[in-house]
């Protein structure tokens, strides 16, 4: 086996009678910091407890909202899932989904759209 460099600095591995390989000595690193990662909030806005449900005595209480973002982390749709039991605790659920921002889920460096669900937890 002989070794020899190439102009590009490449390592050129010549085993005799058998095909010679090629390797960089150069590591590469993945094209994004992350390259498999869920998707996630990375701005939350903090829903308020509506004045008008305090005055009806409402207690804790948490909405289920069902989100789609595309492949960039825009949110695309976004519904109750499972209701709080009050209008107005849903109204601000899906309103703080509205105003939060997200990123997308990744896999193998590639951005890409999915559906969610998340909790909105109101408590005094």
């Amino acid at each position: 086996m002989t070794v020899s460099s190439t102009p590009d600095d490449q390592l050129v591995y010549n085993l005799g009678s058998r095909p010679s390989y090629a390797f960089s000595p150069v590591i590469v690193r993945a094209r994004c910091p992350l390259p498999d990662s869920p998707a996630h909030m990375t701005y939350t806005y903090r829903p308020e407890w509506p004045e008008v449900a305090v005055d009806q005595g409402v207690g804790p209480a948490t909405a289920t909202v069902a989100v789609t973002l595309d492949a960039d982390g825009n949110l695309v749709d976004e519904s109750i899932y499972r209701s709080s039991g009050n209008d107005l605790l849903d109204a601000e659920a899906l309103k703080a989904v509205r105003l939060s921002s997200y990123a997308p889920e990744m896999h193998r460096c590639v951005k890409s759209a999915g559906s969610y669900t998340m909790d909105v937890v109101f408590q005094q």
